[in-house]
């Protein structure tokens, strides 16, 4: 991350994962709704939500450049949210703008997170102007 704190101000939120006792596809969607809740609570009006689910449009590199550069230029932030175990929220995913996937693989969100970041450190390298906004 010391890559992409030079470049652009950057922060990891990460919160806790709701209990995971469930017994019945209600119970599996109330957990998901929660986490969903607490996730949309994060969010603000001017953030662009990226929502990185495995159902999602398979994006790659220039995706990300091209959407971080209109960003910087709009001077709007960027939230990239990765889901627990059980995924993201339908409500979550209905209110993010982009709803990507970073493989047709489907990944931890320790490991989503690490790619992501490594993806973004490329997109820091080749964009230099963008660190001047």
């Amino acid at each position: 991350m010391g890559r992409l704190k030079r470049a652009w101000d950057i922060s990891v939120i990460e919160l806790r994962d709701e209990a995971d006792s469930y017994s019945s596809e209600a119970g599996r969607l109330a957990v998901l709704e929660r986490e969903g809740e607490r996730i949309r609570n994060c969010l603000k009006p001017l953030d662009v939500g990226i929502s990185l689910d495995a159902r999602g449009k398979l994006a790659e590199k220039p995706f990300f450049s091209d959407l971080v550069g209109k960003m910087a230029f709009e001077r709007r932030p960027l939230v990239f949210i990765i889901g627990g175990y059980l995924g993201i929220a339908d409500s979550v995913l209905r209110q993010t703008k982009y709803n990507v996937s970073l493989s047709e693989l489907t990944f931890t969100h320790r490991l989503a997170r690490l790619i992501l970041l490594e993806i973004l450190c490329g997109v820091a390298e080749t964009s230099e102007s963008w660190q001047l906004l």
